[in-house]
């Protein structure tokens, strides 16, 4: 497992980034308390629709579900760091946000797999196109 930090400087792009890379995969996403305890799941196996970043409050916002009728935006206040996990190919789990007050949210995808890669497949599923 590898693990990258982004710098603040590169959070809005990366997170845009990101975002299209990996819209409508599967994720978990995870709030973890500070000084231990077990994370509690605030998302399970939903869509990515993306993350979005807010410096005037600053906060990090992660949208996740089927339809805009049927989703969820999780907030994450006071975030100080970005890290970005990957499995040794290199492959994307997911990403760890971090808080100023220790806690952190975790989103781990369903499948790591290589944007790349992902987007083949999903191209050859949808006859060419990929699905939206």
């Amino acid at each position: 497992m590898k693990e990258r930090v982004i710098q603040p400087s590169e959070w809005n792009s990366f997170l845009d980034t990101f975002s299209q890379q990996h819209e409508g995969w599967l994720v978990t996403v995870e709030e973890i308390p500070s000084g231990g305890g077990g994370p509690r799941v605030e998302a399970r196996a939903l869509p990515l629709r993306g993350l979005f970043s807010n410096p005037h409050e600053p906060s990090i916002s992660i949208a996740v579900g089927r339809t805009p009728e049927h989703h969820l935006t999780h907030t994450v206040s006071q975030p100080v760091r970005i890290v970005l996990v990957q499995n040794d190919a290199g492959a994307d789990e997911g990403l760890t946000i971090e808080r100023q007050s220790g806690r952190s949210t975790r989103i781990k995808f369903k499948d790591a797999v290589r944007p790349e890669e992902a987007d083949g497949l999903a191209k050859n599923r949808a006859g060419g196109r990929r699905p939206r």
